[in-house]
């Protein structure tokens, strides 16, 4: 073994407070050190690109060299993506997504996680300080259905670099 992935909480923990959270994470990643283990933070999904933006920041600031793999949900049907959230502990998600009405009707309508992957993009574009080197795509069950979106998206940031 020579690397392993460690969690991130964008939207907290359902039943660990941030401050013990992050004293683990300081923990484990001088025990890593300890053994010449490489580490990387994998996040879980959100329905909130602001709040994973803001714990990007916040992990660059506290823990500049942990590389970052922001988990994004995948493109999966509604009520598949709500079953997932709720045993995943993204509560705080779901209570804005209710609180916004009509943008609930959106999201379960359109499970595409293209806002989010901008939404990292500009974050990388605007801040020297990122440390986001990647997406992990949480497939749900359907790793064709994300490696199809996946493959769409990379040819499109393509298309979009080249300008054709």
């Amino acid at each position: 073994m020579r690397e392993i992935g460690l969690p991130g909480y964008p939207e907290g923990h359902p039943r660990i407070a941030t401050a013990i959270l992050k004293q683990a994470l300081q923990e484990k990643l001088s025990l890593a050190a300890a053994q010449g283990l490489g580490v990387h933070l994998v996040t879980q999904f959100s329905f909130s690109p602001a709040r994973v933006v803001e714990y990007c920041n916040s992990v660059a600031h506290e823990f500049p060299a942990l590389p970052v793999y922001v988990g994004m949900a995948g493109p999966t049907d509604a009520l598949a993506l709500l079953r997932f959230a709720q045993r995943c502990g993204v509560s705080a998600s779901l209570r804005a997504l209710k609180d916004q009405g009509m943008a609930t009707v959106k999201m379960m309508t359109h499970t595409d996680p293209g806002e989010q992957l901008t939404a990292i993009a500009r974050y990388c574009v605007s801040h020297m300080s990122c440390n986001v080197v990647g997406v992990h795509l949480f497939s749900f069950g359907s790793a064709l259905r994300a490696a199809a979106w996946m493959t769409a998206a990379i040819a499109r940031g393509a298309q979009a670099e080249t300008g054709a």
